[in-house]
């Protein structure tokens, strides 16, 4: 049985390109920040994660296995008459954006289009956030 080497950071490194490419955000991180300095200026960023387990997955040549990849999409609030409010405006465009690249094809996966997102929730660090869990199948 042959494996495949390199799976994971490939797929991150083409969500990279892509999400930056495309104009989506120009930061694009893999894990939530412990600090939002670097993300302060630029107003929005995302983030894309996969599981932290994956049952479903087969790295070898021989089988297709499916999970979830989840991307996060934030946006700093607005603030209107002294409360905070989500930038829907912002989140709309990049979810948007980011929904008509899919499906998507990439080396050794590909990207369904998914069927639900998480609405903006809101965040600690005046932000609000929309999640998508993106069907993943890994080939």
């Amino acid at each position: 049985m042959s494996v495949r080497k390199n799976r994971i950071r490939g797929f991150y490194a083409e969500m990279y390109d892509l999400l930056y490419s495309n104009n989506i955000s120009k930061t694009i991180l893999n894990t939530y920040p412990d600090a939002l300095d670097a993300v302060k200026s630029e107003g929005s960023y995302a983030i894309v994660e996969l599981p932290y387990s994956i049952r479903s997955i087969d790295i070898s040549d021989y089988d297709v296995k499916n999970t979830f990849a989840r991307f996060t999409f934030f946006a700093q609030d607005k603030t209107y008459l002294g409360s905070r409010m989500p930038n829907v405006r912002e989140l709309e465009r990049m979810i948007d954006s980011f929904l008509d690249l899919l499906p998507f094809r990439g080396d050794g996966f590909e990207l369904m289009y998914p069927r639900s997102a998480i609405p903006p929730k809101k965040a600690d660090t005046h932000y609000h956030y929309c999640i998508i869990n993106v069907p993943i199948v890994f080939i």
